[in-house]
């Protein structure tokens, strides 16, 4: 068996994610160490935790800021940011960004808070939340692959996002 594996991100397809598109490398089933993501951010990324996934982000274009568990911190070129499991992140500015994720990317493992997406064609998906890290106890389910319910966009006007 090889020991390394090599990619070259700019020929990796890019795929959807609550930053804007990510271009994963070592992203298999086999691999459960670490992926490499080179990520083209939105101009507003999606406020998101992960339960188990630890993120090392490295600005390498772009200037803007790192919201991280709501306060916002300003980021350019070479600036490094460690992001633990349970802190709720987003970037906020047009930026490509080298991400390092430890273990493997698990798509599962990318969470959101109820009302944090703004329609229902978003198919809003959550995990349980944190302890401590929830803005609104009990408001978090699970993986909803089925459009959410009728009254949704109501209620979640008046849930607190915990990011302005």
């Amino acid at each position: 068996m090889q020991r390394y594996e090599f990619a070259q991100r700019d020929s990796t397809p890019g795929v959807p994610c609550a930053c804007g598109t990510s271009r994963r490398a070592f992203a298999s089933p086999e691999n459960t160490l670490a992926t490499a993501h080179l990520v083209e951010i939105s101009e507003d990324a999606r406020t998101h935790y992960h339960k188990r996934l630890t993120e090392t982000y490295v600005i390498l274009e772009g200037e803007g800021f790192l919201e991280l568990d709501g306060k916002r911190i300003p980021v350019k070129p070479l600036s490094t940011i460690l992001i633990r499991p349970g802190c709720r992140h987003r970037a906020v500015g047009k930026m490509k960004v080298l991400n390092f994720v430890v273990p493997a990317f698990d798509p599962a493992d990318e969470c959101f808070e109820w009302g944090a997406r703004s329609s229902d064609a978003d198919r809003l998906r959550c995990c349980a939340p944190f302890p401590a890290a929830a803005t609104v106890a009990g408001s978090c389910r699970r993986d909803f692959s089925t459009p959410t319910p009728a009254n949704w966009k109501s209620s979640a006007r008046s849930i607190p996002r915990g990011n302005a």
